[in-house]
């Protein structure tokens, strides 16, 4: 990737966690094309609050999709308890936290896209769940680290007999890690 510039959008903390949510370059062929050109993707990146070493790293491509369409340049964010009358319509309890995003459509080669967007909400503990299957699955020796910015790509993950519960803050195997699909 030429440049690897990170766009920070927004910040948050919630239980034991640290969140980010950022917009990251990556590198794509279009349809057709043998050429890769640099793109931006939305991504969640999850740390532990008492992780000075970075072990806890993970970060989730984070977009949403309606009629087909798909939102994926994240323009704005903000974290909320659910209440009352949204967690029963979500079937969440009133003091989850959901992470409210803005989303323009498409997903690509501007970081800033004017063309229409959308709200979406996702449902924080849905999101560490999946953080916390791809952890098991990495731990199982799984995979690999999946992320496109390591220098020594297709690294493998290391099996590790250990159980990971909701508050695993990672060891200095298996780190930093990536999950390839997009939480929806």
């Amino acid at each position: 990737i030429p440049d690897f510039d990170i766009y920070y959008v927004y910040g948050f903390s919630s239980g034991n966690f640290v969140y980010f949510l950022t917009l990251q370059p990556e590198m794509v062929s279009p349809p057709g094309s043998t050429t890769k050109e640099q793109v931006y993707t939305s991504k969640l990146v999850r740390l532990c609050k008492e992780d000075t070493a970075f072990n806890s790293y993970v970060e989730v491509p984070i977009g949403c999709e309606r009629s087909g369409v798909e939102y994926r340049l994240l323009q704005a964010a903000y974290l909320s308890k659910a209440g009352a009358m949204l967690g029963r319509t979500l079937a969440v309890h009133p003091d989850d936290d959901l992470l409210f995003t803005v989303f323009s459509k498409g997903q690509k080669r501007k970081m800033k896209s004017l063309d229409e967007s959308a709200l979406c909400i996702f449902i924080l503990k849905q999101i560490n769940d999946r953080i916390k299957e791809r952890l098991q699955s990495c731990y199982r020796g799984e995979g690999t680290l999946d992320l496109a910015w390591l220098k020594v790509k297709d690294i493998p993950c290391s099996s590790a007999l250990l159980t990971i519960d909701d508050n695993f803050c990672g060891l200095d195997m298996n780190a930093p890690l990536g999950v390839s699909d997009m939480v929806r």
